[in-house]
């Protein structure tokens, strides 16, 4: 059993020393490197030549990836450091492989400044992140957890596998849509410091980013430590004029006009409604008018982030260390740090039919402040206590110590894997609810409070018309707490089986022990449900699980007609998890033939297995708001179906029922029955090498990835679903019926006051596509040389089976949800030519989007996107050892497509929001 106090992170002192000793790199590095290794201003980094090295299907392959049986997509550190990224989800985010499912640290309400990753629009969680062959601790979001790319550093990687065929039995049964493998520098002899800088077109959302890497080597040791941070200024969402006054609704009329509503339905003097007939917006005190929802909503973009602004910083060292009988010791250490602030609308009162406000914020008639003398509900912005201000403060450690060695003609290797996550995520000018209440005063509402507390009785008619001493009474910084642990012991063992003209058959096999460990905890207001935001309970939960794993490389043929090559693959893992995940096996075999040298054929097929997530197994209640439709409303048109008729009668509700709004408190959360996703995976492909055309490298594959027991919520599939489920069976016979609460009593009774939606294996997914890349380098006489590059990936079908027995529903081509994932558009493209002559190289890189579409709405203007193009231009000038970069992104400033979601008017995950940027770099080695 481990200990996870060796996984505890450093003391706040120890902390803030890393903290301070990274911030000194910023403006010393240059000085620090040529003080302290003056000796070295010759040395360069070692790189043998030939080939680059993929680990594939536990074998080192010398010929990847042109010759590899699985498909690989190799990313080197020239691609990277020419991409002007600046983090890891940056670069990958290039790579038409990655969808936009994952979560990218631009998010105001994503990752709260982690980004995580997804193959194939597959998700985040069904794409393995490895580094150096072994898993990285996850980093908790409160709801989902991933792998921060960004708490891997630019600096110390040396390439990275995209093995993107699924079905992975070397690294792990979980990798559905494939894995992600990172591999660090090992070899590394000299100093090498970077400092860079930039700002978008409009001169805000201003970057800084800085690091220096060591590397010696001391007698029998070698040792690479490197220190970078970088931050990123916040952006304001009203500041980009296409994300003002967000579109909530466009509604076609007759004449063929948009009739569209921006904003929030509450005001920041209150939105004053009630029974009688009043529907009024309050101006100032004792004033008001008639409210007009095309123009008097609230605009929360004015106190919206849309780019969050970050910090990170990052300290790692690894070293290796001859043992001596072939016996090597090794270790990577690694620490970041992030902080991250985020911010939204104020809080908001009075929402009526949800568990908070049944009745809506009601205010009696007798209230001295109510300037109607009428019972009525006020929905109102809390703009007198400001804007919702989240700081994520997350420290990330990972320790690695291991052995590797030969022995009776093989190669083995052992390790030791502790990760720890621990992050904290604070609110600042949340709202309690029971104070709130309180301030209403004593027989006016439904508390009471004392002026001699701070609590004087408060009047929330009129922009203003809270006291600071009121705003200070109902305001609290909410707090929540996450920890996320994870314990890896790994042993293999490969070893040459037979020899044959073909080559060396190799059998590597491997056992594993790993235990996973997580939890959030909410502050006991939030716990209590007495915030005026989401919901949410605390999670609490892990596992472990014994694997063992076998591989098998076997060239069969060479040089014989027809068969220039023909090698074939075998893989097999074993996984004993706790619980009731229980034991399975996953597989994969392949095999890659060349008739000629210029021509590669290959194929694979797999199974994979993802057991749930600690949060999917684990996750405490947490709510949200959606819109549903109630198939009682009589407005549907769902009340002609005689069993939805009749259950809703049941219900007590009449035929003229009408829902009060849209929006529905929905609650996810985890469910600890869940059984483990299974997936069939094929991939076909070819890849062409002409000898004419030397330089030219063109690949094609072909991917099928089936899904079942896939596990989601029934409310992310369609939020319609359960509530639709329940009304549609017979005598409201369906166990969906439970999860569908509604208001009992008082004037909003019948209605639909929350829906629970816990994780479930739903039905199935299914997704298909290709995958073509092309590259050529050729010489151009008196111009230099050509480096072309370009990666497309295309769709053909993601179809989601929300049930099994129901149809699928087809997401290829569509913006499903864009407040939480991103385009399934069916064709993306990365298309780059770079130049170089001398010692200036010129890079051009074009970006393609293809179109998609927002289902379930009329309104053509709003719920269309068309393709997007995006071109980013950079120029270097190398010279003895000093790089420096100028580059812009998104040259012709393209700005993103409104799109109906609320919030942004557009899609964050998918599109650049932030225009124009420009920036520059340099890199200098010693």
């Amino acid at each position: 059993m481990f200990s996870w106090s060796l996984l505890s992170p450093p003391s706040g002192r120890v902390r803030s020393g890393l903290l301070f000793a990274v911030r000194l790199v910023r403006p010393c590095h240059l000085a620090l490197s040529i003080l302290l290794l003056p000796g070295l201003a010759d040395a360069v980094e070692a790189r043998p030549d030939g080939p680059e090295e993929v680990l594939v299907a536990g074998r080192k392959d010398p010929d990847s990836p042109a010759t590899a049986i699985t498909p690989v997509t190799v990313v080197g550190a020239d691609a990277i450091a020419a991409s002007g990224a600046t983090s890891l989800d940056q670069v990958l985010s290039r790579v038409p492989l990655f969808g936009t499912q994952g979560v990218s640290g631009n998010q105001n309400d994503g990752g709260y400044g982690a980004a995580f990753i997804d193959l194939h629009n597959l998700n985040f969680n069904r794409t393995l992140v490895l580094v150096n062959g072994r898993r990285f601790v996850m980093s908790g979001i409160t709801t989902d957890e991933g792998v921060d790319m960004n708490a891997i550093p630019l600096a110390m990687i040396d390439h990275i596998d995209i093995l993107s065929d699924g079905s992975q039995p070397r690294f792990g049964s979980d990798a559905i849509a494939g894995a992600v493998n990172i591999v660090l520098r090992k070899d590394f002899e000299g100093a090498e410091a970077s400092l860079g800088g930039g700002a978008t077109g409009k001169g805000d959302g201003a970057a800084d980013t800085a690091s220096v890497t060591l590397g010696h080597r001391f007698g029998r040791t070698s040792v690479i430590l490197s220190a970078g941070q970088s931050h990123r200024n916040a952006i304001l969402q009203s500041d980009r004029a296409w994300a003002r006054d967000p579109i909530s609704s466009a509604e076609p009329e007759a004449d063929g006009r948009l009739t569209v509503t921006r904003g929030l339905v509450a005001t920041a003097g209150g939105h004053a409604i009630s029974g009688a007939g009043l529907d009024a917006v309050m101006t100032g005190p004792g004033q008001s008018r008639a409210f007009n929802a095309a123009t008097d909503g609230y605009d929360p973009s004015t106190s919206r982030f849309l780019q969050p602004g970050l910090d990170r910083e990052t300290v790692n060292l690894s070293s290796r260390t001859d043992l001596g009988n072939s016996v090597t010791a090794f270790t990577e250490l690694s620490f970041a740090a992030r902080r991250s602030v985020t911010e939204a609308a104020p809080a908001t009162l009075g929402t009526a039919g949800t568990v908070k406000y049944p009745d809506g914020f009601v205010i009696p008639a007798s209230n001295p402040f109510n300037p109607f003398q009428q019972d009525l509900t006020l929905q109102r912005v809390l703009t007198e206590v400001g804007p919702q201000r989240t700081t994520t403060d997350a420290d990330i450690l990972r320790s690695v110590v291991g052995t590797d060695g030969q022995a009776g003609g093989g190669d083995w290797s052992t390790s030791v894997n502790l990760g720890l996550t621990r992050q904290t995520y604070s609110t600042r000018n949340a709202v309690n609810l029971t104070r709130v209440f309180e301030t209403l005063g004593n027989g006016w509402g439904q508390g009471s409070c004392a002026a001699a507390d701070g609590c004087p009785p408060a009047s929330y008619f009129g922009p203003g018309s809270l006291s600071p001493t009121t705003a200070r009474w109902i305001a609290y910084t909410a707090e929540t707490r996450s920890t996320y642990r994870e314990a890896q012991v790994q042993a293999s063992y490969a070893h040459p089986l037979l020899s044959l003209p073909a080559g060396v058959w190799t059998a590597t096999g491997g056992v594993e022990y790993r235990r996973e460990f997580g939890e959030t905890m909410p502050d006991a207001v939030t716990v209590a449900g007495d915030q005026a935001g989401p919901d949410s309970q605390p999670t609490r939960g892990g596992y472990g699980s014994r694997e063992a794993y076998l591989d098998l490389s076997m060239p069969l043929l060479k040089d014989r007609p027809f068969a220039h090559r023909l090698d074939g693959l075998g893989s097999v893992r074993y996984s004993d998890f706790d619980h009731h995940i229980g034991s399975f096996a996953t597989w994969k075999t392949g095999l890659s033939w060349s008739p000629v040298p210029d021509l590669l054929l290959r194929a694979t097929v797999g199974e994979g297995r993802r057991p749930p997530a600690i949060t999917e197994a684990y996750g405490g209640a947490t709510a949200s708001f959606m819109t549903v439709q109630d198939p009682c409303d009589s407005a549907t048109g769902l009340l002609s179906n005689p069993t939805v008729a009749a259950n809703c009668r049941k219900a007590g509700l009449t035929p003229q029922f009408t829902q009060a709004s849209p929006l529905v408190d929905v609650a996810n959360g985890g469910n600890p029955d869940l059984k483990a996703e299974t997936s069939h995976n094929v991939s076909v492909g070819a890849v062409v090498t002409p000898r004419v055309l030397p330089g030219l490298s063109v690949s094609a594959d072909y991917y099928d990835v089936r899904v079942a027991n896939a596990i989601n919520q029934l409310s992310d599939v369609d939020p319609n679903l359960i509530g639709n489920l329940c009304y549609g069976s017979p005598g409201l016979g369906s166990p969906y019926c439970a999860l569908v609460q509604r208001i009992p009593s008082g004037p909003n009774a019948g209605q639909i006051s929350r829906i629970l939606s816990p994780d479930q294996n739903i039905g199935a997914i299914h997704t298909d596509g290709i995958d073509l890349a092309a590259g050529w380098r050729v010489g151009l006489d008196g111009i230099g040389t050509l480096d072309i590059d370009w990666k497309n990936s295309f769709l053909l079908d993601y179809l989601v089976q929300p049930m099994k027995g129901m149809a699928y529903q087809q997401y290829a081509g569509t913006l499903p949800s864009l407040g939480s994932t991103g385009s399934f558009s069916r064709y993306r493209s990365t298309l780059s030519a770079d130049i170089a002559r001398g010692d200036w190289d010129c890079d051009w890189t074009v970006r393609y989007i293809d179109g998609a579409r927002v289902p379930g709405t009329d309104a053509a203007l709003y719920a269309r996107a068309p393709g997007i193009f995006y071109h980013d231009l950079e120029v270097r000038w190398r010279h003895q050892g000093l790089t420096v970069r100028v580059g812009i992104d998104n040259l012709f400033d393209q700005k993103p497509p409104a799109l109906i979601d609320g919030a942004t008017n557009t899609s964050v995950a998918t599109y650049d929001v932030v225009g124009r940027y420009l920036y520059t770099a340099a890199t200098v080695r010693f």
